[in-house]
């Protein structure tokens, strides 16, 4: 039987080598680095992999963006999101994209192996200390389930402090697009300005201050 191939994108090294140990010492994985969204995404198209496994908070287009861009060329690509986020928000728009699966970093590691065998075989997957999380997704302020998946990656990145020049770069899109995102956005959440969004992210814990 041939190994699974596995995808690991993520921007820190130390990170990448710890999961790939794990994975490799496990003896059943064959593992591909990349360090960013955008290697992510060039390899992922050379190699075919069986699943990927990314990070979502990465400089540049992000791995929200890589998951979108993976997802439209092949709806049915296998990705477990490993992230240091694991507030209701993040959960409920990772399902959005599709992702067939989500880690914590904080999580054990034989968590990611049980999300690698379950994805294996078309089953959903959330990591144990997400489960209470998942539960109360429903109980987010209702100005963040109104943003779109596009909405709520730009919201992510504006929070972050990205320029809108520079969402509109990293995602692909024009300037003015990106713009009337941000408009939109603030909008929904009653917002006034990027201060008081990035105020509004940390306190319902969609970026860490």
């Amino acid at each position: 039987m041939n190994n699974t191939k596995i995808l690991l994108v993520d921007d820190h090294e130390v990170v990448r080598a710890g999961f790939k140990s794990l994975l490799v010492s496990n003896g059943h994985y064959d593992v591909i680095e990349a360090g960013s969204a955008e290697i992510g995404y060039k390899v992922y198209l050379e190699q075919q992999p069986d699943i990927v496994v990314c990070d979502i908070n990465m400089p540049g287009m992000g791995g929200m963006e890589l998951i979108r861009r993976i997802k439209a060329r092949d709806s049915e690509a296998k990705i477990i999101v490993l992230s240091m986020y694991d507030d209701a928000s993040h959960v409920e728009n990772m399902k959005k994209l599709e992702v067939n699966g989500y880690v914590t970093k904080r999580s054990a590691p034989t968590e990611l192996l049980k999300a690698i065998d379950a994805v294996s075989l078309h089953q959903l997957y959330l990591s144990d200390d997400l489960q209470e999380k998942n539960s109360e997704a429903g109980v987010r302020p209702s100005e963040i389930n109104a943003l779109s998946k596009r909405e709520f990656e730009i919201f992510v990145l504006l929070a972050q402090g990205a320029a809108v020049t520079e969402v509109a770069s990293n995602l692909n899109i024009s300037p003015k697009t990106a713009s009337n995102h941000r408009d939109n956005i603030m909008h929904k959440l009653g917002v006034k300005n990027l201060v008081e969004l990035s105020r509004y992210a940390i306190r319902h814990g969609v970026v860490t201050a």
